[in-house]
């Protein structure tokens, strides 16, 4: 009869062990796949030449899946001078709320990524940072909060990729994310006196994966 129990005992135990470890899996599984897993990150400025119209650009400084090496070019340093792939926005003012020293500008446009083999992009010239070929543009929204006090802001972007192409790295051929795809990107910034730049920013991207052609 003792032996019964302590089979049973076991057996008990052995089932809540890998009742946990399955729920422990599902978990890290959820964390490493879900839609808040950081899938990018990028940096970058803003120019608003006029009070209706804003660009944001820079480059993707990491990508879930690849080496900093596979997404810098020629130099060794990852920069905007050395990113195969960068960004350019192009936004324009929908309405604009202020509250005490809380400004909440809205936003709508459009979000390109660009991969360039032979990268060349300056800040100080914001148009280098679209050079080479647009493989993902979306659609976007957003809206960026700033502390008319302090300059300091956030920015919260909407996007829905409209259409993407693939690029080759490393041997490899990749798309961004795939056609209605919805993604998100969130910044923290600086506004900067004088302009240009209008700021200077640095994000993450989430629910935005780096896919294998074909899959």
């Amino acid at each position: 009869m003792r032996g019964k129990r302590l089979l049973g005992g076991f057996l008990v135990l052995a089932a809540l062990i890998g009742t946990v470890a399955f729920v422990g899996r599902s978990v890290a599984a959820k964390d490493n796949d879900g839609p808040n897993t950081i899938s990018a990150e990028l940096i970058g400025q803003v120019y608003n030449p006029s009070p209706t119209v804003s660009a944001q650009y820079g480059y993707v400084s990491y990508v879930k899946g690849l080496e900093a090496s596979a997404i810098t070019g020629p130099g060794g340093t990852l920069s905007e001078r050395s990113a195969l792939l960068t960004f350019y926005n192009h936004t324009t003012v929908d309405r604009v709320i202020n509250n005490g020293p809380m400004r909440a500008i809205d936003r709508s446009g459009e979000a390109t990524f660009y991969f360039n083999t032979t990268p060349a992009g300056d800040f100080s010239h914001p148009e280098t940072l679209r050079q080479g070929v647009a493989v993902m543009t979306a659609t976007l929204r957003h809206q960026v909060v700033i502390d008319t006090l302090t300059g300091a802001f956030t920015a919260h972007f909407d996007c829905t990729v409209a259409r993407n192409e693939s690029f080759t790295i490393n041997g490899a051929s990749y798309r961004l994310g795939k056609p209605g795809q919805h993604f998100e990107v969130t910044f923290s910034g600086h506004l900067n006196q004088p302009a240009p730049p209008s700021g200077q920013m640095a994000g993450f991207v989430t629910g935005l994966e780096l896919r294998p052609t074909g899959s």
